[in-house]
């Protein structure tokens, strides 16, 4: 079946659907208020099969992804998740990809300490795990951070996720969008539920990574003060590639520092 869910668009969603005479695609429409969550859940309240897949309005899946995916289900497996190629003003960029990667044990701590490695567009969920957690949080706070808040709740029920080291579809890639928004704030809401979960040592793992989310909003807005001070707390995080990241940002910034003063 395809379900599809239109938050009122305006580009012809309905009258192309329409043109399909079959009872296995079905329309529904809805105005959430800009809740991510709220459309999701249409959909899988309305979904009859036994496994959920979901894609977002501007990605897609290469031609194979479900027979791929539909090898792994067996009954170890609730969770199915894979890379994504990336797409900037329809070029397919070859050097980069959203890479998931294999969740150590318990996966709940994994993702709270190193953040979401899972991206939407890839995962397809048996549903019957969805109606055990509740569905997908509507809480317009979390909502930008509404896919690691999802799959907190998932591995807080079941540690069978499976990952296909293969990108088996694509995403898209809007300008500026990186910089829109401070992530650490909704991160913060979306993780809080579980926090208690963590040691101390955890915990400080977990606030450093929120200040490298917050030090990299600040450095792609070009607030290299705020950045710098935020950038520098995250340094000891246990992640490496989050520490070379940073480093990185941190070089640029005393870059820019440098070209500012010879510009004085």
């Amino acid at each position: 079946e395809l379900i599809i869910v239109d938050n009122h668009s305006i580009d012809e969603t309905e009258m192309i659907i329409n043109q399909f005479n079959d009872d296995r695609i079905r329309l529904f429409k809805i105005q959430n208020g800009g809740s991510i969550g709220k459309s999701r859940n249409l959909g899988i309240r309305n979904a009859k099969g036994e496994w959920i897949a979901f894609i977002d309005s501007d990605d897609w899946w290469l031609p194979d992804k479900l027979t791929v995916c539909a090898e792994k289900f067996y009954d170890q497996v609730d969770l199915i998740y894979h890379d994504l190629l990336i797409s900037d003003n329809g070029r397919i960029l070859l050097w980069k990809k959203i890479r998931g990667k294999v969740l150590k044990s318990p996966i709940i701590i994994d993702l709270l300490i190193k953040g979401n490695v899972i991206a939407n567009s890839s995962v397809i969920v048996r549903r019957s795990i969805f109606e055990k957690v509740g569905l997908i949080s509507e809480d317009m706070n979390i909502n930008p951070s509404v896919d690691l808040n999802t799959w907190l709740k998932i591995a807080s029920a079941t540690e069978n996720f499976k990952y296909i080291p293969q990108a088996l579809g694509g995403y898209l890639i809007h300008p500026g969008a990186e910089s829109r928004r401070n992530m650490s704030i909704s991160h913060e809401y979306a993780i809080s539920n579980y926090i208690h979960l963590l040691s101390n040592n955890e915990l400080i793992q977990v606030r450093r990574y929120i200040d490298y989310l917050s030090g990299r909003y600040e450095y792609l807005s070009k607030e290299d003060i705020i950045a710098e001070k935020a950038l520098k707390k995250c340094l000891r995080h246990r992640e490496i590639q989050i520490v070379i990241k940073t480093l990185f940002m941190l070089l640029i910034i005393n870059l820019r520092k440098i070209r500012g003063y010879f510009q004085l």
